[in-house]
């Protein structure tokens, strides 16, 4: 399932590619959102398929210089995989019915590549992993948000929108080093492991709280 599931990330990346010349053609726009909506039952799938089947790991070919990316599937992902299945689903069968010619490329490349990018944050096993994703999701989502650049206050959102990202992923980054200072690796295992505590406790808290609320809209 596991295998299947980052197949189907890598599948939407390749989309998001092809949607470049698509875009040309109310056909291809349409064919676009189509194979999103079916994406998006396929990450269902995915959800209930790892909560029946038990957790899993993958080790993709790629990764930085100490090892590779590594996704996992377990109850928790599997259960955040479903409302994202769902909702992506509706959106796009949305979009498909608003399809009445040629659409802008960027706003069409971009929606696939979000659509991966979230999948893959959900699926990290890893630090590495789980920013790639993060940051993946904040560029997709910066240039959905700045396509419409003719109107000034869209630019003015797309421009905030960057800089918390930017805030946001850099919160992170540092979180994470503080956690693999004492754990001696970024993998998610290696940090269960090796929890925290005191003053390393608190500064991951308030990185965590300031990197992942930034993107969650928590403040300002």
């Amino acid at each position: 399932m596991l295998t299947g599931l980052a197949l189907l990330i890598g599948l939407l990346a390749v989309l998001g590619a092809a949607a470049l010349p698509l875009a040309r053609r109310a056909a291809g726009a349409r064919l676009v959102h189509g194979l999103t909506a079916l994406a998006g039952l396929g990450l269902v799938a995915g959800g209930i398929g790892g909560l029946l089947d038990g957790p899993a790991v993958l080790d993709l070919p790629f990764g930085p210089p100490w090892g590779p990316a590594r996704l996992a599937l377990d109850p928790l992902s599997a259960w955040f995989l479903m409302p994202l299945g769902l909702s992506v689903g509706c959106a796009a069968l949305f979009a498909l019915g608003g399809v009445h010619g040629p659409v802008a490329p960027r706003l069409l490349v971009p929606w696939p590549l979000f659509v991966a990018a979230m999948a893959l944050t959900i699926l990290a096993a890893d630090g590495f992993t789980l920013l790639l994703g993060f940051e993946a999701m904040s560029l997709a989502s910066w240039a959905l948000v700045a396509h419409d650049h003719a109107r000034a206050e869209n630019r003015e959102a797309a421009r905030i929108y960057l800089g918390f990202a930017g805030y946001g992923g850099l919160a992170l980054v540092l979180a994470f080093g503080v956690l693999a200072g004492g754990a001696g690796d970024v993998a998610f295992a290696a940090l269960r492991d090796a929890p925290p505590e005191g003053a390393r406790a608190a500064a991951v808290l308030a990185l965590v709280l300031a990197g992942a609320g930034s993107k969650a809209g928590i403040a300002p």
